[in-house]
């Protein structure tokens, strides 16, 4: 069986393009489209995903699941996992293909 891994970098990890070590701020900021793409590509695929995430209320959180949809909502983009969790697009840190 192939491995399944991201078209942009060919890898099972992809990793946001901005400063990740950083708690973020409370304004959104506007993600790249390149980023969303492959994140349509998984959930298209119905691939199950790791996500690490800044978690405003408690710092670093990781989630397993299917990316379910990206939603827009008061003009900020969030992830929505199989699982229920809803997770703010410039919040990520990382996301990696789970094959197990």
């Amino acid at each position: 069986m192939n491995k399944i891994t991201f078209p942009s970098t060919k890898t099972d990890t992809l990793i946001p393009p901005w400063d990740t070590s950083k708690e973020p701020v409370d304004v959104y900021a506007p993600i790249d489209c390149d980023f969303t793409d492959e994140l349509e590509f998984v959930a298209v695929k119905k691939i199950m995903v790791k996500i690490k995430y800044w978690n405003k209320k408690n710092g670093l959180a990781e989630s397993i699941g299917l990316i379910k949809d990206i939603e827009t909502a008061n003009q900020e983009e969030h992830l929505i996992l199989s699982n229920g969790d809803r997770i703010r697009l410039d919040y990520i840190i990382q996301v990696k293909i789970q094959t197990d």
